[in-house]
């Protein structure tokens, strides 16, 4: 027998993106430092999704700076 799927919709989409990236420990600080640090889509798609903003756009980033 097939199975039949029924479409997702955007907002199942996101929350299942959202269980996902909880599930990470992206926020620890080291790991957080080097997974943004000039890394514009990566930024970008993280923060769509957290802030739920499908057209946020990045221009730069910089990661925690040491003088």
């Amino acid at each position: 027998m097939s199975t039949i799927r029924k479409k997702k919709t955007a907002e199942q989409i996101r929350q299942e993106n959202i269980e996902k990236l909880q599930s990470f420990r992206l926020f620890d600080d080291t790991y957080m430092t080097r997974f943004f640090n000039e890394d514009i889509p990566c930024t970008e798609f993280v923060l769509r999704i957290l802030m739920n903003k499908p057209d946020l756009k990045v221009e730069t980033t910089r990661s925690q700076v040491r003088d």
